[in-house]
């Protein structure tokens, strides 16, 4: 997100600390896996703020954990915004082991890991009612059980991500993790 304070520019997004990772042990056949874990590449929420008036750039980590895919509630687009949810990866790997919502004012995060061998993917906000607060909001994600070889779309409460899902709803074929994903209301989509 990207929103102006005053002279700032103030922008929030991951930054790769490694962003072109050197693992030689992986072999050269398998180079193009050294971009595919969350660990490796070092990415962190991450803040800059450009000066309009000076040119000058400041920058700040906001969360020391690896996370990725990050998403704010979509009203706050362009705009300041509190809360950022994110997925979480397993080390060494492009799989998201649990997801984290980050309060950008106090620095606290609420975690949620997912059972073993089961992955997630990005995740969507969908507020709860059209003035709800930015974090009264629900959170949508597939994940898939590489056990049971299943995958579900689960529901999340936007404040407390940690309780788990406050529903599952099981998809009729399994599907990749790390899927990409988007909310929108109904009343904005054709047909």
């Amino acid at each position: 997100n990207a929103y102006e304070d005053g002279d700032e520019i103030v922008l929030e997004g991951f930054h790769q600390g490694c962003p072109s990772p050197r693992k030689p042990e992986i072999g050269d056949d398998m180079w193009m896996f050294r971009y595919l874990a969350l660990d490796w590449m070092e990415t962190r929420l991450h803040r800059w703020r450009f000066d309009l008036r000076t040119g000058r750039c400041t920058e700040e980590r906001l969360r020391d954990g690896f996370s990725e895919f990050g998403i704010i509630d979509p009203r706050r687009t362009g705009r300041p915004h509190r809360y950022v949810w994110s997925a979480t990866g397993e080390p060494g790997w492009f799989l998201f082991d649990g997801f984290v919502r980050h309060d950008t004012e106090t620095g606290d995060d609420d975690v949620l890991r997912l059972p073993e061998g089961t992955f997630g993917s990005e995740v969507g906000v969908a507020p709860k009612a059209r003035d709800a607060d930015e974090d009264d909001a629900w959170i949508v994600t597939f994940t898939t059980d590489t056990v049971a070889g299943s995958s579900e779309c689960w529901i999340l409460d936007g404040r407390r991500i940690s309780d788990g899902p406050v529903a599952r709803l099981r998809l009729p074929e399994q599907i990749s993790s790390g899927t990409h994903a988007a909310w929108a209301p109904g009343s904005v989509l054709p047909g």
